[in-house]
């Protein structure tokens, strides 16, 4: 899957320390070859946030993003639920 970054995740990312910069960076090759891991817990979100979709990073930080027309997925933030 092809990924592209909005702005605000690449300024959330920058902001990260280094211990989840790497975890990012895992996530997100796992997300690249497999989108259906089940570590990865892609979920469909509602309310303010409806089409787009979240998947985890760990048990707190999640990554939002969301599925182009023409098959990328751009990735727009980093956070925890709270983000929600």
């Amino acid at each position: 899957m092809n990924i592209e970054y909005a702005p605000s995740f690449i300024r959330s990312y920058k902001k990260l320390q280094q211990e989840c910069k790497e975890d990012v960076k895992r996530t997100i090759g796992l997300f690249q070859t497999d989108i259906h891991h089940p570590a990865l817990r892609v979920h469909k979100l509602s309310g303010s946030l409806q089409g787009k979709y979240a998947l985890s990073l760990n048990y707190r930080d999640r990554i939002i993003f969301q599925y182009e027309k023409n098959g990328t997925a751009t990735l727009l933030a980093i956070g925890d639920h709270d983000m929600y």
